[in-house]
């Protein structure tokens, strides 16, 4: 489960095709560029960023599998794990932007995932605010469509602390005073992410490969990538 609108739950199936694209096109990005010179996964999420491809994977799988599994208790939340939802989200939105700039004229529409999938995700939408809202899936306006996108990214993030890494390396007593003015916890900042090692990246890419319902040899690829990128 995860925390959204202050409530612990599992994602939709909607609201997961939007998650599940965007973890697919990120996770595809890291296996790419494993040296990460050409900045193919680089999210604009510094927490996320910096981080090494291993524990990108990982961290990705974790949290992808605690929105989806009921029997997962939500993990509390910490500036890693809402960078790595940034991500997420982020690259959702790139694919969305990426599709509608495939569309050469006003008649033409080669693809309609994200869009359609951005759509289902406020299916049983009833304020009427938010319907005026909800474009017509032809739509090729971004800026329409990052409306619904921001209210869409609103039900995972409440606010941006996570971009206050900064505190980090602020000194004590400076990171001390600026928490407690923005009321974050102690330990925000403080979990870091999974950094696994070889051989449990066998178990991330069991992970990935069923968050995606990707075959058994595109996994086995997976797996081949990612040990290489662990190594670098």
């Amino acid at each position: 489960m995860w925390t959204l609108d202050d409530e612990d739950r599992v994602l939709t199936q909607e609201e997961w095709a939007c998650i599940q694209i965007g973890l697919g096109s990120l996770r595809d990005c890291i296996l790419e560029d494993p040296d990460g010179e050409a900045g193919f996964a680089l999210m604009g999420v510094q927490i996320f960023d910096r981080l090494s491809d291993a524990q990108k994977l990982a961290i990705l799988a974790d949290t992808c599998e605690a929105m989806t599994s009921p029997s997962t208790a939500a993990p509390k939340l910490t500036a890693v794990n809402e960078g790595t939802v940034a991500a997420l989200l982020q690259s959702f939105w790139n694919q969305l932007q990426v599709e509608i700039d495939m569309c050469e004229d006003p008649d033409d529409h080669p693809f309609l995932e994200c869009r359609r999938a951005l759509l289902s995700a406020f299916e049983d939408e009833e304020d009427p605010d938010t319907l005026e809202l909800l474009p017509d899936e032809y739509e090729t306006d971004p800026e329409m469509w990052h409306s619904l996108f921001c209210l869409f990214e609103s039900r995972f993030l409440d606010d941006t602390d996570y971009e206050m890494a900064a505190l980090l390396d602020a000194s004590a007593d400076q990171a001390t005073e600026l928490k407690a003015i923005m009321g974050i916890d102690d330990d925000y900042f403080v979990s870091v992410a999974p950094d696994p090692t070889e051989k449990q990246m066998h178990k991330v890419n069991q992970k990935l490969a069923k968050l995606l319902d990707l075959p058994a040899q595109m996994m086995m690829v997976a797996f081949r990538r990612s040990t290489i990128a662990i190594r670098d």
